[in-house]
């Protein structure tokens, strides 16, 4: 049962951001972005993947290159093997390694949901805020 002060603070949490709120499973990884598959593999239920052989190929193919590409990076990188309808869940402990990974997306063919979340350490929340991408930097909103 959580006091009084507890819910008071995570509401206020949860006014002050502008992304969602999420619970997530507590870990040492901070940062979370989607890599969005290719065209042809976006939002396939499961029933259609059992009859396309050709895309499961594809998609598994497209996995070795992202986990390929976030090999490159020093620090630790989790990558969910749970299937997404939307893309590959990734997650990453050093801000400064998805701000690289971010900044050489076309470099890589690779495209991400434009939103990105940040696990609040204290109340172990996923937070999810928008953001946008382009040659000068990353702006979050």
């Amino acid at each position: 049962m959580k006091n009084i002060k507890q819910v008071i603070r995570e509401e206020k949490l949860k006014k002050e951001t502008t992304g969602l709120v999420k619970e997530v499973k507590p870990n040492r990884l901070k940062y979370h972005v989607v890599v969005e598959w290719p065209g042809t593999c976006r939002n396939r239920s499961a029933k259609t993947l059992q009859s396309r052989p050709d895309l499961v190929h594809q998609m598994n193919e497209y996995t070795k290159k992202v986990i390929a590409v976030c090999s490159i990076y020093k620090n630790p990188i989790q990558i969910d093997q749970e299937y997404n309808v939307i893309g590959i869940r990734t997650w990453w402990k050093n801000g400064s390694d998805l701000y690289h990974f971010l900044m050489n997306l076309k470099q890589h063919d690779l495209q991400v949901v434009p939103e990105f979340g940040v696990v609040n350490k204290l109340s172990q929340k996923l937070i999810l805020f928008k953001l946008q991408i382009d040659s000068d930097g990353i702006t979050v909103f």
